[in-house]
């Protein structure tokens, strides 16, 4: 039974045709997956269905009947609900209250009990180990992002709506959250589903829609595709090399680490990255992966041995490891990377200031120039360097920080997740970029909880377990199973 349907639905904005003719149906008890890259016309039409946006033409029908236009609240009250990629939970409130918020129960004085035994019985039927009584402010990401489905699917329900609902989430949390995904389903409820990770997309859904371009390129069961012609559709061409055919040799070690540790985070960590190598450095959440890169990087207090080009340093800031020539750029770029109402030229230039001026004076003529060349020789996208950094897409944040660090020469680059909520055209040319830094003869830690991007760029994979480094593989012999035993093993110990 077809519980959506959209018809001939085109949305326009000054300049920019964001959607154009796009059709689709969902069915009763369907996983719908929507993917397609960064500007493909994805959030448009998400802000369509759940009534923030009104198209310009075209139909948007729920069981056969006109959704309300413009009105997110009667359109969630007909049962449509839409959970962001952005959490939306108010921190210092209960999950109760969250769950409630807009709608609470009672008169004059609030049915709080009322609103957390329901609260409690969503949360136990969907399988989250979270208490309705609890703040906000107290959960993991992973909690948060089940408070709201538990807020989405209060009330009667057709139609749910996910935005790259794993996108923050380490690996086991995400298996979780796909399986609370299936068993909606199984309840009768229509699932659209958005997401760039593609594993995921094919492990999950009845159905796969692309749009490029504001089109839809293709309408099809998952089971008649496969990952290189999925990709076809989204891009546009072929991305048989997906990952760049790595022929960097190796030189001498620009990085020995030995005995790493920071208290309450990782005991003990041993590797080494040289000149031109890429080092994968992976392990399940908690392992204390992103530990390693942070201590590396000054960020937090360590101890142990550390060496650069065959020299003991002591990093005890960010600022001693920029001197040292160690950059580290971030997992989250949206709360700890880009300055989002800033604009690009100074997005790229604002580590580097002092190159630009003389007994205290800026030299905006020359900072412009290099911010101009950085920008493209990393293939930043925008309108102009007066862009606000915030505007542009993942996978054009992910390159401006690349830039920014390495606008001075640096010997060791630290990338934490570097593709994480990037469209895969944008995962092939970061892949392209890091490739020929390597040329370059930079090194790179290239922490990543992706096990295919490890497996397809990595030169070595170190796996570490508890806080611990529990073992290494080579490139010829690493493999996805190989990987997963070392970090959940007790042997590797």
């Amino acid at each position: 039974m077809t519980l959506l349907a959209l018809s001939n639905v085109s949305k326009a904005f000054p300049g920019v045709r964001a959607l154009d003719g796009v059709s689709l149906t969902v069915e009763a008890g369907e996983i719908h997956a929507l993917v397609g890259e960064n500007g493909a016309g994805k959030s448009t039409l998400i802000k369509i269905l759940g009534g923030a946006y009104v198209p310009d033409e075209g139909t948007v029908l729920l069981d056969g009947e006109p959704l309300p236009r413009g009105d997110p609240l009667a359109v969630a009250r007909r049962g449509v609900r839409i959970i962001w990629q952005e959490l939306a939970l108010v921190p210092e409130l209960t999950v109760a209250a969250n769950v409630f918020l807009g709608r609470e129960q009672g008169g004059w004085r609030l049915a709080r009990r009322d609103m957390e035994r329901e609260t409690q019985r969503v949360l136990d039927e969907i399988g989250a180990d979270v208490r309705a009584t609890g703040k906000v402010a107290s959960l993991s990401v992973a909690e948060r992002q089940m408070v709201e489905v538990a807020r989405a699917l209060h009330g009667e329900v057709r139609v749910l709506v996910l935005d790259e609902p794993t996108s923050s989430l380490p690996s086991a949390d995400a298996a979780r959250l796909l399986d609370i995904v299936r068993g909606l389903a199984k309840r009768g409820i229509g699932v659209v589903y958005v997401s760039h990770r593609l594993e995921e997309v094919f492990a999950l859904a009845d159905r796969i829609t692309v749009l490029r371009d504001g089109r839809v390129t293709g309408s099809t069961p998952a089971s008649q595709l496969d990952r290189a012609g999925l990709i076809r559709l989204m891009v546009g061409r072929d991305l048989a090399d997906e990952f760049p055919r790595r022929t960097a040799t190796p030189g001498e070690p620009v990085l020995e680490v030995r005995g790493l540790a920071s208290p309450g985070r990782i005991a003990n960590v041993d590797l080494t990255v040289r000149r031109g190598e890429i080092v994968g450095l992976t392990g399940l959440v908690g392992s204390g992966r992103t530990s390693v890169g942070l201590a590396l990087y000054g960020a937090i207090p360590s101890r142990g041995t550390v060496r650069l080009d065959g020299r003991d340093v002591r990093i005890r800031s960010p600022s001693d490891a920029l001197g040292a020539g160690v950059a580290y750029i971030t997992e989250d770029r949206k709360a700890a990377g880009i300055f989002p109402a800033l604009d690009v030229a100074t997005n790229v230039t604002i580590a580097t200031l002092p190159m630009f001026s003389r007994l205290g004076v800026l030299d905006r003529g020359r900072e412009r120039a290099a911010a101009t060349e950085a920008a493209s020789d990393f293939d930043v996208r925008s309108t102009g360097l007066g862009q606000r950094a915030g505007t542009l897409s993942g996978g054009n944040q992910q390159k401006l920080l690349l830039a920014r660090f390495l606008l001075e020469e640096r010997k060791l680059l630290i990338l934490d997740e570097p593709t994480r909520g990037v469209d895969v055209g944008a995962k092939s040319e970061i892949y392209a970029l890091i490739d020929r830094l390597t040329k370059d003869g930079l090194g790179i830690l290239f922490i990543s909880s992706e096990l295919p991007e490890l497996l397809g760029m990595a030169d070595r994979i170190v796996v570490m377990r508890d806080g611990r480094t529990v073992g290494e593989l080579a490139r010829g012999e690493a493999t996805e199973v190989g990987i997963m035993d070392l970090a959940t093993s007790e042997r590797a110990a």
